[in-house]
């Protein structure tokens, strides 16, 4: 271990300070960059090799809802590192500590890691990852989060913990649907983040205390009710009041996965869902504003709930 040597007390107050008004600064660039939390790097072994840090835009989730962070990762040495789980001890090279607001530790559910990641002399990476499956998160309250990273040779880093809420919100529909023989749950509920109201489409097995997915939909007009239909396929199809003046569309599959979204301005007849003759279900009315093509990311690769 090295030894540190000792510093006068106006150098421990004057560093105070220092970090006091770094941490007003970042407060104030995270805002302008739309991130509400964020976490950077401590080394906990060896000479600095690796800078990491961990963003969230979003500090308030709704249970059992993906919740996505961004690990982002600086090689600071002339040499490739790379990142991959330990061959024998079975550790992963990246992790997270989570911690309840008793200070419970929360584990892992086994469900998989993350691939491995080579990262040249000088690149930088942004993984985004859903700790949702990785982690036992299944209750309400208040979590710190940090990221761990793990490289050859023992070295750690671990960043600075990110506090989130994670809240229940209103269910505001309910149906119960035969799939495949089993009872499955569908649920619409509204949950408020950050001052805005947002939609959410929960699929589960109630009998099983199993979730298969809470997918949000965006943003919901108070008092206005989502038109909800099914078709032939077992496939959801929701139409709700977004903004004032533009209705959002949004297919799913019967497992509550999202497949398309588009959204529509009120022009003429209002839009609306139409259920056709051979059990489908088409959306008519309105003039299309965007489309949104979900991308798939990272976190998409890992195992579900």
């Amino acid at each position: 271990m090295l030894a540190t040597p000792s510093a006068p007390a106006f150098g421990v107050v004057s560093f105070t300070i220092i970090g006091i008004l770094m941490r007003m600064l970042l407060k104030q660039v995270m805002k302008s960059f739309g991130l509400l939390a964020i976490g950077w790097a401590t080394l906990v072994s060896g000479h600095a090799q690796l800078s990491v840090s961990l963003e969230s835009t979003r500090d308030t989730f709704l249970l059992y809802e993906p919740m996505e962070f961004n690990v982002r990762l600086q090689n600071l040495t002339g040499s490739p590192i790379a990142l991959q789980d330990h061959p024998v001890h079975k550790r992963s090279w990246l992790s997270f500590q989570i911690f309840g607001s008793s200070g419970e530790k929360i584990g892992p559910t086994g469900n998989g890691s993350l691939p491995p990641q080579v990262l040249k002399p000088g690149e930088s990476k942004t993984l985004q990852v859903n700790i949702t499956p990785l982690y036992k998160i299944r209750s309400t309250g208040q979590y710190d989060i940090r990221a761990n990273v793990n490289i050859a040779g023992g070295q750690s880093f671990i960043t600075g913990s990110i506090r989130i809420n994670v809240g229940k919100g209103e269910v505001t529909w309910v149906r119960d649907i035969n799939v495949d023989g089993v009872k499955r749950t569908y649920s619409l509920i509204r949950f408020l983040d950050q001052s805005k109201s947002s939609l959410y489409l929960r699929v589960e097995e109630v009998d099983k205390n199993l979730v298969y997915s809470t997918t949000r939909l965006g943003e919901i007009v108070g008092f206005t009710t989502p038109d909800v239909k099914f078709d032939s396929d077992g496939k959801i199809h929701l139409l709700h009041v977004s903004t004032s003046a533009l209705h959002r569309y949004s297919r799913l599959t019967r497992n509550g996965i999202l497949e398309y979204q588009e959204d529509r301005q009120v022009a003429g007849m209002a839009p609306a869902l139409i259920e056709t003759d051979d059990g489908g279900v088409q959306l008519a009315g309105g003039f299309n504003t965007r489309k949104q093509v979900k991308r798939k990311k990272l976190s998409e690769d890992q195992m579900g709930l």
